[in-house]
């Protein structure tokens, strides 16, 4: 059903799709990170979450970069946002062991 399915967008460059892209946008853009939401089984933060979607991608989510969220179809989106957290600012020690270099 295209009602159920999004797309994720960074500076108008496809990124995601399919019914999960809006869990993956309210991640990218740190909703699902806030106070309010967190949950005792998230042990990741936003930054952490950024490195890893950054590897996973293979670019990078600089801070100021256009996250938009649009429904399959449509020309407007549902949502968008300028990131506001720089992922490059997490202290090493913070570093999960999968970020540490080997």
């Amino acid at each position: 059903m295209a009602e159920d399915r999004f797309e994720v967008w960074k500076d108008g460059v496809l990124l995601v799709t399919g019914e999960g892209a809006r869990v993956v946008y309210y991640n990218l853009t740190g909703r699902n990170f806030d106070e309010a939401r967190q949950h005792p089984w998230r042990e990741a933060s936003h930054e952490e979450y950024l490195r890893m979607m950054e590897a996973k991608l293979g670019i990078q989510f600089p801070a100021g970069c256009q996250l938009s969220l649009y429904r399959v179809g449509e020309s407007s989106p549902i949502e968008s946002v300028k990131l506001e957290i720089q992922p490059d600012l997490i202290p090493p020690n913070e570093q999960t062991a999968s970020q540490v270099p080997a």
